[in-house]
């Protein structure tokens, strides 16, 4: 039995390898599918389950999701690329319930990653037992497992290892069909739906493109290196072209939003990862050491602050100081080191030089993604170190005397493991000693002191398991596969053990959850809002994560009243309306005030608010974790008034209806005013709307500086309002023609020979 599988080992390895990359990503997430638990904390609940819901409801009745009426009094949907609504593989939202298309989804996305990434490694000439230490820590370190709570970041992240091998691919080989692939591959990322990672990706292909180049192996003069260049240029400008249903759609919405103006760097590099974040590298909670509390850290871990690739990845990157090192290790280590630079954002000049001189890079927030750049590469130092321990280190040979490089190897590795072993332990027992001055001065509690030591400790311990077994493995002591399989073991371990919080499992129950509060705002047609101190703080006490959870969604967050058919007056989505934007940012007044006036305007009946608000013109009709407070003088969702700057009220009479239940982009209203002014629809004004007076196309004008109206006379009238992207027909145009394009380049066009290097 034993030789079968040695044979089979043999002739097929990468069968066995990419069968313990599924195994392994099967075990990972197979809770979610065993259980009746699923992933929850989050950007999950306030953003993607009411996205993906919304886009369910509006797609199984037939409806195009425009138009989202539910948030900043409303908005575009489809246009905000976030949303994923022309990302093919988004339709399993369209047909299942978001439970069970979340979990086809992740896993859909880590296989791709798996596999994609696999393929890659060995096309940069790593052995499958490499590769798949490569995979390992691509895959499941905590920036990568982070991004389940951000479906948009998830999906565009998990194309960049195909892209990269299939980009390799074309300029080694030259043949043109990797082309269009190249881009089919980067418009799904850009369909993805988030603009940082395809940003981030483009300066991958940049770096990998020029390191490709820059290798002596393709002895290209400049007049073939432009001719290579071009079509992959062509390819990029093609896959742009196939994504504008959506980036066209996207870029005029960011027109119009408040991330449409420049940045201040201030606010660019504001959750800028510091000094002290990089603890998170030796230890998964940075300064909290092993206990972690992801309740409150996720966040931390969501913008790429806080990163744990495995103390054993760690070993293998100071053990690859030791091995010869080739231009891929080198090239690789400079993307690392530059990544990290990138992330610390504020804290060193580089970022502020990205930001002022690099195409796009000063609309990009959150200094921290920029680990995107180091995930790859640091995947590839694993592997590389990997790899040199299985060809540079056969068993039962005699250490010293196996390579001239390795001469003085075995001295070299013990004396600098042994001095940073010492190191540690000094270090643990200085802290132990001096415990009392280490709070002080580093401003933690007694159990924050008590977490650090114990996550420096229990590094240490791992770190010298890891130098013992290599150290037997190079005397011979233990036999090669055997080490190869306890590094892999070592490596899922480690980010399954301290990993698997940042993603903390609920019972998935809590998407059926039903907050009491909202029996008091059910069943109106008129709008919520949130204070400020709701939309600011999203953390409620709690003595479990579930009840936590609950609490916190006792406040109807923003987004999620989407589920429920309430309107919210706000929002949480970082492309709202400029105009609208700074109109809401009014109505809250320093000490807690409320602006009346303002606040009757944006139709807001009733105010959601955790702290106790003392005004004769709100009623509180509830309590609890939190308060809520009805607004008895809003105005109704449809009214006229005299002129369009001022609400000065009308009386009349409205009746309204839809098309269809979901569809939100046409309201047919039936209306009876006794004096001409203008009617006015309490929907965010944006360019696609339309309106018909009896029948007549009429011009819609920006009433009370946000809303859509329109002037009428005095009676009765059908009125229409209807919307449609006003360039969409000519986005989907030139759609058809890149497809088409594409078809013809990838199939049709006969393939042409390979170029000789």
């Amino acid at each position: 039995m034993n030789n079968r599988i040695s044979k089979f080992h043999s002739e097929h390895p990468d069968v066995l390898y990419l069968g313990i990359i599924t195994f392994s990503i099967a075990l990972y997430f197979g809770y979610i599918f065993l259980s009746g638990k699923l992933f929850f904390i989050g950007d999950i609940y306030t953003q993607f389950y009411p996205w993906k819901e919304f886009f369910r409801r509006a797609m199984q009745c037939g409806a195009a999701p425009f138009w989202n009426p539910y948030v900043f009094s409303g908005v575009p949907f489809a246009a905000d690329i976030q949303k994923g609504v022309f990302y093919p593989l988004g339709i399993f939202f369209a047909f299942a319930d978001f439970q069970s298309a979340f979990k086809i989804y992740i896993l859909a996305h880590f296989f791709i990653m798996g596999y994609s990434s696999y393929a890659l490694f060995k096309k940069l000439g790593f052995s499958p037992a490499a590769c798949t230490a490569g995979v390992f820590v691509f895959l499941f370190n905590s920036f990568t497992i982070s991004k389940i709570n951000f479906l948009s970041a998830l999906a565009s992240y998990s194309y960049i290892p195909l892209i990269i091998l299939t980009l390799l691919n074309y300029l080694e080989s030259g043949r043109f069909y990797f082309v269009p692939l190249f881009g089919l591959l980067f418009s799904l990322s850009i369909l993805a739906g988030h603009p940082p990672t395809v940003v981030y990706t483009v300066m991958l292909i940049l770096a990998f493109a020029f390191y490709q180049f820059a290798r002596g192996e393709l002895r290209m003069d400049i007049k073939r290196a432009f001719s290579r260049f071009m079509p992959l240029f062509a390819g990029v400008i093609a896959a742009f072209i196939l994504t504008l249903p959506q980036t066209g759609l996207f870029l005029e919405l960011i027109g119009l939003s408040s991330r449409g103006a420049p940045f201040e760097y201030s606010m660019a590099a504001d959750t800028s990862m510091s000094f002290m974040n990089m603890w998170a590298f030796l230890m998964p909670a940075g300064l909290n050491g092993f206990s972690t509390n992801f309740l409150n850290d996720w966040y931390s871990y969501s913008m790429g602050m806080m990163n744990f690739f495995s103390i054993t990845a760690l070993f293998l990157l100071l053990l690859s100081f030791f091995y010869p090192k080739n231009r891929l290790y080198k090239f690789t280590l400079t993307l690392v080191f530059l990544a990290v630079v990138i992330s610390l954002g504020r804290n060193t000049p580089v970022h502020s030089w990205f930001f002022t001189f690099f195409p796009f890079f000063s609309m990009l927030r959150h200094p921290g993604f920029a680990m995107t750049l180091f995930t790859l590469p640091f995947s590839i130092i694993s592997a590389h170190a990997v790899e040199h321990i299985i060809s540079m280190s056969p068993s039962h040979i005699p250490f010293l005397s196996r390579f001239a490089y390795t001469s003085g190897f075995s001295k070299k590795v013990n004396r600098v493991f042994f001095y940073l072993m010492a190191s540690l332990a000094a270090a643990i027992g200085l802290i132990i000693i001096n415990r009392a001055l280490f709070i002080r001065t580093y401003n933690l509690t007694p159990q924050a002191a008590i977490n650090f030591v114990t996550g420096l400790f229990i590094f240490t311990v791992i770190l010298g398991i890891n130098f013992l077994l290599f150290y037997a493995r190079e005397r011979g002591f233990i036999r090669g596969g055997f080490y190869i399989f306890v590094l892999l073991f070592g490596l899922f371990f480690e980010f399954t053990f301290f990993i698997g919080g940042v993603n903390p499992l609920i019972d998935a129950s809590i998407y059926n959850y039903t907050p009491k509060t909202l029996q008091a705002v059910q069943g109106t047609d008129y709008k919520i809002l949130h204070t400020q101190d709701l939309t600011e703080n999203r953390i409620f006490p709690g003595t479990t994560l579930y009840g936590a959870e609950t609490n916190f969604l006792s406040s109807i967050p923003s987004n999620t009243s989407t589920l429920y058919g309430l309107s919210d007056a706000g929002g949480y989505n970082p492309v709202e309306p400029r105009v609208y934007k700074s109109f809401l940012n009014s109505v809250f007044l320093p000490g807690g005030a409320v602006n009346h006036d303002k606040l009757n305007l944006l139709n807001v009946k009733y105010l959601i608010s955790r702290s106790e608000i003392s005004d004769p013109a709100l009623e509180k009709i509830y309590g609890g974790q939190v308060n809520i407070y009805r607004n008895i003088y809003a105005l109704p969702v449809f009214f006229t008034t005299k002129n369009r700057d001022s609400a000065d009220l009308i009386v009349g009479q409205y009746s309204w209806s839809r098309k269809k239940e979901y569809d939100y982009t046409y309201y047919a209203i039936e209306a009876t005013m006794e004096k001409d002014g203008y009617f006015v629809f309490s929907g965010s004004m944006y360019p696609g709307w339309r309106v018909y007076v009896d029948n007549i196309a009429a011009p819609v004008e920006t009433c009370l500086g946000i809303y859509m109206g329109v002037k009428v006379s005095a009676g009765y009238h059908n009125i229409i309002f209807r919307y449609f992207p006003v360039n969409f027909k000519w986005y989907m145009a030139l759609f058809f023609a890149a497809s088409a394009a594409f078809l013809y380049f990838a199939v049709i066009w006969p393939r042409r020979p390979p170029e000789k290097s």
